[in-house]
C-alpha cells in the first residue's frame, strides 16, 4: 500500500462468519481504514495449536483478549500460556485474530484495537 493514501494495513485477519466479535472487528477495521492483506475464514482454513506455535515465530508480541481481560504475552517465553488462551474449545485458534507487523491480537477488545495504527 503506497504511503499517503490514508489506508493502513493489517497483514493477516482470521475470522468466522456470523461471529459477533468478528463483526465488531470488521466494523472497527472499516471505520479506521485498516485493510487486511489476507483474510482467512477459520471454518475453511482452521489453525490448530501446532500451526499457531509455528506462527508465533513471526511475531514479537501477542495480546490475547477475553471479555475485558487483556493478556500481553511474549511468544518466546509465554508460548504455553498463549496456546492455552488463544486456542478455543474447537481446538483451533479463536476468531477474530489478526497480525499487524510483529503484533498478534487474539479476540476482540475496543481498548486493544484502538492501539492499532
Amino acid at each position: 500500500m503506497p504511503e499517503g493514501d490514508g489506508m493502513k494495513q493489517i497483514d493477516w485477519y482470521y475470522k468466522r462468519n456470523s461471529c459477533n466479535s468478528c463483526i465488531k472487528a470488521e466494523q472497527f477495521l472499516d471505520q479506521n481504514n485498516l485493510t487486511p492483506v489476507e483474510t482467512v475464514n477459520c471454518k475453511k482454513e482452521p489453525i490448530d495449536a501446532g500451526e499457531l506455535r509455528d506462527r508465533l515465530n513471526e511475531v514479537s508480541r501477542v495480546i490475547v483478549t477475553r471479555g475485558k481481560k487483556i493478556l500481553e504475552l511474549d511468544p518466546k517465553s509465554d508460548t504455553e500460556e498463549i496456546l492455552s488462551t488463544a486456542i478455543g474449545r474447537s481446538g483451533n485458534l479463536r476468531a477474530p485474530s489478526m497480525r499487524q507487523g510483529k503484533l498478534l491480537i487474539v479476540g476482540y477488545n475496543d481498548e486493544v484495537y484502538n492501539h492499532l495504527n
